[in-house]
């Protein structure tokens, strides 16, 4: 369970053991370990948020699949929009949950998912979410690291290089260094190009 947010984890983790008190669950606020521990508990059953320091929730399921994780993933986020569910299943998530759902969806979800099934949550359209799977570019996936995804999403959701730095504790040239990178890996050349990259890549709310 991966989630930066303490109190909204405690609470999760308690539910979800009232439902399942058989069910060892292991918690976490960091979205690299939260990688680390799907990779070492491969048949787990991962329930991720999906903005997470280190390394996205989106990211997390990417690489997950990648090394192999064969166990049931639902991401429970508070992003409505399709672009989020459609990158969800590009990379291989199971379930789609939004944080402001009733706890009983939530359990519907993993019940659902356990049996095989995909879930979205209520509230946003399958049809929408197709839709923005059409128009998605796999390509870009390959052409950043890590980091740079998140340096992107941050620059377009209007951060400044210094929020940026202090926020990732580098230096500010280490930001332009990687925004120079960025635009030319992708092959943009200002900020409104920058802005639809992030939104193709899930990385920021298409609205």
């Amino acid at each position: 369970m991966a989630d930066d947010h303490e109190l909204v984890r405690s609470g999760l983790k308690a539910l979800v053991q009232q439902q399942f008190p058989t069910m060892p669950v292991i918690e976490t606020g960091d979205g690299g370990e939260a990688l680390e521990l799907m990779q070492k508990h491969s048949e787990s059953f991962a329930l991720l948020d999906i903005t997470l320091p280190t390394l996205n929730g989106l990211d997390i399921v990417k690489h997950a699949r990648k090394s192999g994780f064969k166990g049931k993933i639902v991401m429970l986020s508070m992003h409505h929009s399709p672009i989020y569910v459609a990158r969800a299943w590009q990379n291989g998530a199971d379930g789609y949950v939004l944080k402001d759902a009733a706890f009983e969806e939530l359990l519907d979800a993993i019940d659902q998912v356990m049996k095989g099934h995909r879930y979205l949550s209520k509230g946003i359209s399958a049809i929408a979410v197709d839709d923005v799977m059409q128009y998605m570019d796999p390509a870009h996936d390959e052409l950043l690291t890590p980091r740079q995804r998140q340096v992107l999403q941050m620059v377009a959701e209007g951060k400044s290089s210094k929020f940026i730095a202090h926020e990732l504790n580098v230096s500010i040239k280490t930001v332009e260094a990687h925004r120079s990178s960025i635009m030319n890996r992708l092959g943009v050349h200002d900020m409104a190009g920058m802005v639809k990259a992030a939104i193709s890549l899930g990385l920021t709310d298409i609205e």
